[in-house]
């Protein structure tokens, strides 16, 4: 049985979550010569996981292409990402 495109978009959600949580709560999870790579890793992964389930959901026709707003969380799109 195949993954349906709105199971994946919910785990790239729930992924991209987890990576906010490591991102605002760095000393939880990282010592203090990791800090500095794990914020800049955690932040390219949330930038990733953005692209993807901005992608997937204009694919599947679901979804705002300002994810996350439907749900009063902030705009992050950034410079050039209208």
């Amino acid at each position: 049985m195949r993954m349906t495109r709105e199971e994946a978009i919910a785990i790239l959600e729930e992924s991209k979550r987890q990576n906010e949580i490591m991102r605002d709560n760095p000393s939880t999870f990282w010592t203090s010569h990791q800090m500095a790579d794990g914020i800049k890793n955690t932040k390219r992964r949330i930038e990733a996981l953005d692209v993807a389930i901005t992608s997937a959901q204009l694919e599947s026709g679901c979804c705002s292409a300002t994810s996350g707003q439907s749900r009063g969380e902030p705009d992050r799109a950034g410079p050039g990402m209208r």
